[in-house]
């Protein structure tokens, strides 16, 4: 009986001890979670980049120059100087929409006003057409992309008076389609410079034969 006093009382001494240094040895600790690896100061600015990454659709606007295309009307001026309304020349100016569907691949499509014009004091021409485009981007680089699509042209028509002879033009041609090949230099989120070349044939109704609308041209687009 005493023996096994003893054996309790002296397992007893031995796991107190034990017991309390159990109880203050330092907790396991977790590793600290990094919620954000920017400053303090840029978290705001860093949340805004976020969820403008999360919406892939935006609107642009945009113009430019074009140049090139057979030469339609050319203009003789009193001081002996001319100019020319060609079929691939002029100012265009469009508006459309962007949706990024991945972070190589965007697809963009705009309606725009392609016109290109010569006026003088006794006279006019102007070449208008109404384009329609459908354009696929693969981005290259943060800064760089490069596209291609196609061009539904509607509505165009050459229009000329007065002059000297006298004349008067308003001949409408067929709608047509075209292939654009262009390049894009993205400058920030929201603004774009591109320079492009455009394939495209014009047909007059009631004639027979084609003339050349093929341009190069120099646009800006303003993204929001």
């Amino acid at each position: 009986m005493k023996n096994k006093i003893a054996t309790i009382f002296l397992s007893t001494i031995f796991l107190i001890p034990l017991s309390i240094a159990s109880a203050h040895a330092a907790p396991t600790q977790l590793p600290a979670m990094n919620l954000s690896e920017a400053p303090l100061d840029d978290q705001p600015q860093a949340v805004a980049e976020a969820v403008d990454n999360l919406n892939p659709l935006r609107f642009l606007v945009g113009f430019g120059l074009t140049f090139g295309g057979d030469d339609l009307v050319t203009a003789s001026y009193t001081d002996g100087s001319t100019d020319k309304v060609e079929a691939g020349g002029g100012f265009m100016i469009y508006a459309g929409a962007e949706y990024r569907l991945n972070e190589n691949v965007s697809l963009q499509a705009t309606l725009g006003y392609h016109d290109d014009s010569i006026k003088a004091k006794n006279g006019e021409a102007s070449f208008s057409r109404v384009p329609l485009e459908l354009m696929g981007y693969f981005h290259v680089h943060d800064a760089i992309r490069l596209g291609a699509g196609t061009r539904f042209v509607s509505s165009p028509k050459l229009t000329a008076s007065g002059g000297v002879p006298p004349v008067n033009i308003n001949q409408s041609f067929d709608s047509t389609i075209g292939l654009v090949i262009e390049g894009e230099w993205l400058i920030g989120k929201q603004f774009g410079l591109k320079l492009r070349n455009v394939s495209e044939k014009y047909k007059a109704q009631g004639f027979a034969g084609t003339v050349s609308g093929n341009h190069v041209g120099l646009m800006g687009n303003f993204y929001f």
